[in-house]
Formats: C-alpha cells, structure tokens, sequence
C-alpha cells in the first residue's frame, strides 16, 4: 500500500524501483509447483492479492489454453497441466465445476414460411471447438442446426411458434450450457403470394384468376 500511494503521488521517486524490489525479494519461493504457501507473500491471501495488484501488466496478451483462468505460463509453473482446466472456482462458466463456454446470443428469430434464412449460434469462454444440439423442443419443421458451426438454417414449411432449448459442449467440459430459442414463422408477405405459403407460383395465378372473376367477371357457378 505503501508503494502505491509513492507511485501515484511521486512516479519518478528514485525509492520507487527499490520499493518495488523489495516487494519481490519477500515472495516466499521455497515451495513452488507444491501444494504449500510456495509463490505466496508471508502465506497470506490478503497480502499477496494486495502485491499482485500493483504488478505492472504483462507486455502481451497471457495466453490460457484451457480457459480455466489461469495462464499457461503461470500452470507451467505451478506444475500442472496448461491444456486440462484444473482451476474450476476462478474461471467463469457453466456452474458446473468448470470453466466452460458462455452462450452470448439467446435466439429469438421470425421468419416467412418457405423462405430460406439461417441463425449463428455463438459462445465464448471454454475450450473450443464446440459441439452444438438441441437439447429440448424441436426447430421448425424444414430447419437444422449443423452441430459443429451452430448454423441453424432451411427453410420452414409449417407456421407456428417453435420453442425448444439448445446447448453446447466445448472440448474439456462434460456438461452443456443451454440456452431458450424461438423461431416464429408466419405467413408470407410477398406480394402475389396469394395463399401464403411463401412462394408465388402456378396456384396463386389460378387463385388471383378465381378472385378477380368473383370480384368483377359475369358469376355464374
């Protein structure tokens, strides 16, 4: 707290490297990579959290292989393996005892019947790749979802409001997140499309024919 308040106040304080000397010369070493206090300041959370804090950031990004929260280059030191997540309660996930994916976009899309469109699922955090499913409910009749890009795409051929629950795994964890999904299809909205059913063809000419005839033509059946 002492450096701290001398770097904030005097930067360029020549106290101010040797302080931070003597911060690193207090780390205890004698046990790192055993499950002692080894790398911690006096074997003390609270001590060690507040030296860490004022550690200046890495030059480059930290890469953490298995998204578990913890660096390769810190794991490799530690003694444990960088590409099995071994650091369940730092890491952000699934609640499930693993730094697992994070669905980013809950999908709530409306389309026109018979006309083709598609969806990106997407998540973070994990260790892709990832492997995507429907878990409950059911996509619209004439829609898949391709399980390893998350694309949802076809073309639906019933309206209606389809609710269903999809998920994903990623490489390390065994559970899934999951997530709500709604696709609604209606009827199509394109003009001379007289039936409705998202494509304007033979039958709605034949349609438009009757109705014009019944509209303005001589009626006689």
């Amino acid at each position: 707290m002492v450096y701290e308040a001398l770097n904030t106040l005097r930067p360029a304080d020549t106290a101010v490297g040797p302080a931070m000397d003597y911060l690193l010369s207090k780390q205890d070493m004698s046990a790192i990579g055993t499950a002692s206090s080894g790398g911690s300041w006096n074997g003390s959370a609270v001590q060690t959290s507040y030296v860490l804090k004022v550690m200046p950031s890495p030059s480059t990004a930290l890469t953490d292989t298995d998204g578990d929260g913890i660096p390769d280059a810190v794991e490799t030191l530690l003694g444990t393996d960088p590409t099995v997540a071994d650091s369940h309660w730092l890491a952000s996930g699934n609640n499930s005892g693993g730094g697992g994916p994070t669905i980013t976009n809950a999908l709530n899309a409306n389309v026109f019947i018979n006309k083709a469109s598609s969806f990106t699922l997407t998540a973070t955090g994990g260790k892709p790749p990832y492997t995507w499913s429907i878990s409950a409910g059911g996509l619209p009749p004439g829609y898949s979802l391709d399980a390893t890009t998350g694309v949802i795409s076809g073309a639906a051929i019933a309206t209606g409001n389809f609710n269903f629950v999809y998920a994903v795994n990623d490489s390390a964890s065994a559970a899934s997140v999951h997530a709500d999904g709604l696709v609604a299809v209606s009827r199509s909205n394109v003009q001379g499309d007289v039936n409705g059913d998202g494509v304007v063809d033979a039958t709605d000419t034949k349609l438009m024919a009757v109705i014009m005839e019944l509209l303005y033509g001589n009626v006689s059946q």
